[in-house]
């Protein structure tokens, strides 16, 4: 061929159109093979893994590297990116609910003739703090007595506590707190066990906060140095005619050791909170001369002060750095109640988390998801079509920035905070964790701009699991790493 200066101008432009694109291929080819060498080297059956890795795109990504990416898996807490992502497209940016302290008696002279109704309206951020607040404004109202009960209305949300969905062995632990429109801390107390100055004498004992509706037994025992032995509750009914929990400590931790924490759920929420409201308006010197009870507050009632949520981002914040079951659940509740159902309830709110998957592009036959906090075994996904919620999620202005930072960042808070500290702060995924389950799935950004955007789940053997989150890390540590 002979070169003219036309010639040359054409190959110019050839070249410097085509060579990017070739220098993109092999730079995702090579990519590929390490992240397939780690692979192999953890050990792990590729057949009990999935995973899907893609550059993040304005438009259609590219995906990079797909192991059984189209098999549905069982995803436990990466549920929660289907739940954050339906919670952050139905309610608005500026949601928030509030808590209300009401009556329906006559007032005089700082007294409350009859009854003081605590209503929630699903809030599940309301935690001892807010309380506070809230008596406080009742206090500087001029409020010194009620002459009647305390009457707590959760009606806002429905009556179920648990969804049937999650695993059926009930826990006392935290993560298994049942759920209500009027829910305080989380409806979890926490119970702290601190070591006697000398050896066979009983431990301190105490709850926080501390109420009338727990009872704490104690069984416990200081151990003599390196004698320590693992504490643990149990739950039995309470032995007055009061409705609470009582909680029996056993074990031992030895002289000089450091006080233990123990988060242990309620099974009364309504009651729970009731009953922490009386202890707060004591603490402010109210008087309350009645019991603790429920009921829906009469149309009558009017409102005397209320307390309002935190911002939806920061609810979101919550469900997703801390892997939060409980406020995925309350969140799902008011999914409902944007629906048009009332009162709030899981069903009609998980058939919105449903529909936003299927808007989002992803069809309804490719996917199971029954419970929004991913505490069931019942819930199906494939790592390809999380990686597009993900995606989705990220491309989504009106959401992108809350949706991102509501997720874990490695090696700096929530449930990566000791994780990936190699590439801390250029890792932000949502981790999950069952029986026989790991999960890892977010963004893997990189200096030169690039984002990689990537999905893995393992199901397999729960001896592997933990060999499969340091597989996990590993991986996204390598998204994020430039060489």
């Amino acid at each position: 061929m002979r070169f003219t200066r036309r010639n040359t101008v054409t190959l110019l432009f050839f070249v410097g159109t085509v060579f990017p694109a070739v220098q993109g291929f092999c730079a995702e080819k090579s990519l590929a093979e390490k992240l397939d060498k780690l692979v192999v080297a953890s050990g792990l059956k590729k057949g009990d893994l999935g995973l899907s890795v893609a550059v993040l795109r304005s438009e259609k990504s590219g995906a990079v590297y797909q192991l059984n990416a189209d098999q549905q898996r069982l995803p436990a807490s990466l549920t929660k990116i289907a739940t954050a992502y339906a919670v952050l497209k139905r309610l608005p940016g500026d949601f928030k609910v509030s808590t209300q302290l009401l009556t329906s008696a006559p007032s005089e002279k700082g007294e409350i003739k009859g009854d003081l109704i605590l209503k929630g309206h699903g809030d599940p951020a309301f935690v001892s703090e807010h309380l506070w607040v809230l008596v406080g404004k009742l206090h500087r109202s001029g409020v010194r007595k009620i002459l009647g009960d305390i009457v707590v209305d959760d009606t806002y949300f429905d009556q179920q506590r648990f969804d049937p969905s999650r695993t059926q062995t009930r826990e006392d632990r935290a993560y298994d707190a049942p759920v209500g429109a009027m829910s305080f801390n989380w409806n979890s107390v926490t119970i702290y066990a601190s070591p006697a100055a000398n050896a066979g004498d009983p431990m301190d004992v105490q709850a926080e906060p501390m109420s009338d509706y727990v009872q704490l037994t104690n069984r416990t025992q200081t151990r003599r140095r390196g004698q320590s032995k693992n504490l643990s509750t149990s739950r039995s009914d309470r032995s007055d005619d009061q409705v609470g929990d009582q909680f029996i400590i056993k074990g031992g931790i030895a002289v000089g050791e450091d006080e233990k924490r123990l988060y242990r759920s309620v099974r009364y929420p309504g009651l729970w909170s009731g009953y922490n409201l009386k202890a707060f308006l004591e603490d402010q010197d109210i008087m309350v001369t009645g019991r603790v009870r429920k009921a829906q507050a009469p149309s009558s009632a009017r409102v005397l002060v209320e307390q309002e949520s935190k911002p939806l981002r920061e609810m979101v914040a919550d469900l997703m750095k801390f892997s939060n079951n409980f406020v995925a659940e309350m969140l799902t509740k008011h999914l409902s109640i944007v629906a048009g159902e009332t009162p709030g309830n899981l069903s009609s709110g998980m058939q919105s988390i449903v529909s936003e998957l299927v808007k989002a592009g992803i069809p309804k036959d490719r996917f199971q998801l029954i419970n929004p906090s991913g505490l069931t075994r019942r819930n199906k996904m494939a790592p390809s079509d999380l990686r597009k919620v993900l995606e989705e999620a990220y491309r989504d202005f009106r959401i992108s920035s809350e949706f991102v930072s509501s997720l874990p960042v490695a090696g700096t808070d929530g449930t990566l905070e000791r994780r990936m500290p190699q590439v801390k702060g250029w890792v932000r995924a949502k981790t999950g964790l069952l029986s026989g389950v790991a999960g890892l799935a977010g963004y893997a950004g990189r200096p030169n701009g690039e984002i990689h955007v990537f999905s893995f789940i393992f199901n397999g053997s729960n001896k592997q699991r933990w060999s499969a989150m340091e597989l996990f890390d590993r991986l996204a540590a390598q998204l994020a790493d430039e060489e």
